[in-house]
């Protein structure tokens, strides 16, 4: 009897064959893994952003896609002119094109053309409006001051930034008058 149960579960109509394939199709999970990544992120035809790390994984899911990279991660940011105008370094990196958001973790390091560096313990840099946060210890050293603290929201190249429970030193200029 047994025999006979499993022989009929073998037989699906058309219809719901069908609806299983439609179904498998909706849940679709796909991962592929590379070694010495290198890929470009363009912008309006030219090369804004190049990622590079020894290894990586791409998982394709119905609701988008994900990247996960091993380091060292480095990011490397170009501006219009294709100038390098920021570049980062981290053990970890993922990425969701759909969000255009990067999220880096483990001995993050960043460095402006102009000289500003950036450590953190995770960074999370939104690439479409330019923003980058982090919920914890962050220091931002420029050619001028040297702060730290817990908690930041700021633009990618260090322009404008708040730290939270902030600490540190800042070189304020002196008026001088002869």
């Amino acid at each position: 009897m047994l025999l006979g149960l499993l022989a009929g579960c073998g037989d699906l109509s058309e219809r719901q064959t069908r609806a299983v394939a439609e179904a498998l199709a909706d849940t679709s999970i796909y991962l592929s893994e590379s070694w010495q990544v290198h890929l470009f992120l363009i912008e309006e035809g030219r090369r804004k952003v190049e990622i590079q790390a020894p290894y990586g994984t791409h998982l394709e899911r119905p609701d988008g896609s994900e990247m996960n990279m091993r380091g060292p991660v480095v990011i490397l940011v170009r501006d219009s002119l294709g100038h390098e105008e920021t570049a980062i370094q981290a053990d970890h990196a993922r990425y969701r094109p759909r969000d255009g958001v990067f999220h880096l973790t483990g001995n993050v390091y960043g460095a402006t053309a102009d000289g500003k560096r950036i450590w953190a313990e995770e960074l999370q840099w939104f690439q479409k409006t330019g923003d980058i946060s982090s919920p914890g210890f962050v220091r931002i050293v420029t050619p001028t001051d040297s702060i730290q603290g817990r908690g930041l929201t700021g633009k990618s190249d260090l322009s404008e930034y708040v730290i939270h429970d902030v600490s540190g030193t800042i070189t304020l200029e002196s008026d001088r008058r002869e």
